[in-house]
């Protein structure tokens, strides 16, 4: 917990090694922050919560093994008084559900201005909510129902499905939403990444992330 003269401690989670690289290194030049520790996916964020308690978690929203959203609500079960600050390349406009159910403490777009990212900080670890958006990132992030209903030949049901993936639900999950077996989930799955020609493991929640219709 932090003292007057401590610095803030930050746990830092991304999956790319230089967005990790850069954001601690412009982080340790101002000695009111300390990056204590870096993880690259959301269970390793929780392991590592099980011998150190920062003040702060800047946590991606899209990685592997466990997603930023479901990394964050365990984190907020656990550990209620750590803040949460969620990291993406831009603000979607669907991401405000997000925030709600995680009762995240602030949202920064990893292409923030370095001194818009320091300020930002010092705005969530004094106590206000900081959810940095623009109408630019607003506008490139809505999108277009004929270019995912017509244009990449996506079903309604199938539009369902990424939408709940997008909130973090697991195909378990998703199964016992819309009272279909895990069977008919998963192969809606497999067709979605087959239209969108998605081959990689993590492909579709990053897709998701970034251009889900709602």
């Amino acid at each position: 917990m932090n003292t007057q003269n401590d610095p803030y401690t930050i746990l830092l989670a991304d999956d790319h090694p230089l967005i990790l690289e850069a954001l601690t290194s412009l982080i340790h030049t101002f000695t009111l922050y300390k990056v204590i520790a870096v993880a690259k996916d959301g269970r390793t964020v929780l392991h590592k919560l099980n011998s150190m308690q920062p003040d702060l978690i800047l946590l991606d929203i899209n990685m592997p093994k466990l997603n930023g959203i479901k990394a964050a609500l365990q984190v907020r079960e656990k550990y209620p008084h750590i803040k949460i600050v969620f990291l993406s390349s831009y603000y979607d406009i669907t991401y405000s559900s997000i925030f709600n159910e995680t009762r995240a403490d602030g949202f920064i777009p990893k292409l923030a201005e370095p001194e818009v990212f320091i300020k930002t900080l010092k705005q969530i670890v004094g106590g206000e909510k900081v959810f940095i958006k623009t109408e630019t990132s607003e506008k490139k992030t809505q999108p277009d129902p004929d270019k995912y209903g017509k244009q990449l030949k996506l079903s309604t049901r199938e539009l369902e499905i990424i939408q709940l993936i997008k909130q973090g639900l697991s195909t378990k999950e998703i199964a016992v939403k819309l009272f279909l077996s895990v069977y008919t989930i998963d192969t809606h799955r497999k067709n979605i990444c087959h239209k969108l020609g998605i081959t990689s493991p993590n492909g579709l929640m990053k897709w998701v992330l970034e251009n889900s219709y709602e």
